[in-house]
């Protein structure tokens, strides 16, 4: 495998992970965000209600409504512990069970004590969430898309010294007096391999050519009576 291949591949290999990793957080930090609006607007609605009930001391009258939902129930002289949770509830109009979230309070009115349920639809909420990641998503994918494209291309051309070194090491031959030249290059390591090859070939060179000498003197003197 090509070095430039493995590096691309554990390049990749590591993007998807801290995607995924930060897309999980990413999903559950814009939930909890939303989720925080939606219990804004829930408070607001129990404050409209506390505001009705302190001004004509009756319950306010119930309007409906698509994406909330308010019900009183009487429950004596019991104590509802304030909480928001999520819930699923019927949707009338849309046929269909929805996810919502809900607020569970109490008012006193007339001296009885009625539960306040609110609940308001989160269908909004999620395809908000959904198409936000989607377009994050995608976003992200053009990206390392782009990034991989532009890795290839320029990894490569930065190689190119490096290519052209191990030719020449590839081409070099002793029975052919060839030599390694020196690359132009402004890569220091680059420069410091092709330095260190070309004063290698140069001494490779000149030993062999010694022994050559040598051998030769040698056969000449084994050779003379």
């Amino acid at each position: 495998m090509k070095l430039l291949d493995k590096y691309n591949r554990m390049s990749l290999m590591a993007t998807i992970v801290v995607i995924i990793i930060t897309g999980i957080i990413y999903y559950f930090t814009i939930s909890y965000v939303l989720n925080e609006e939606i219990d804004n607007d829930l408070q607001s609605e129990e404050t409209e209600i506390y505001d009705h009930v302190k001004r004509d001391n009756t319950l306010p009258e119930i309007f409906k409504s698509d994406y909330l939902k308010i019900n009183f129930q009487q429950i004596g002289e019991d104590t509802v512990k304030r909480r928001y949770a999520d819930v699923k509830f019927w949707e009338i109009s849309e046929k269909e069970i929805e996810r919502g979230r809900e607020l569970i309070s109490s008012v006193k009115v007339k001296g009885i004590n009625y539960r306040i349920t609110i609940i308001q639809s989160k269908v909004e909420t999620e395809e908000l969430i959904r198409v936000i990641f989607l377009v994050t998503l995608g976003i992200i994918v053009l990206l390392i898309l782009t990034l991989l494209t532009i890795n290839r291309l320029v990894i490569s051309n930065l190689w190119q010294p490096f290519y052209q070194m191990l030719k020449q090491i590839k081409l070099f031959n002793l029975t052919d007096h060839s030599h390694i030249n020196t690359l132009e290059t402004n890569i220091d390591e680059f420069k410091d391999m092709n330095e260190e090859v070309t004063a290698m070939s140069l001494r490779v060179n000149k030993d062999y050519q010694e022994l050559k000498n040598f051998v030769e003197n040698a056969s000449h003197e084994l050779m003379t009576p």
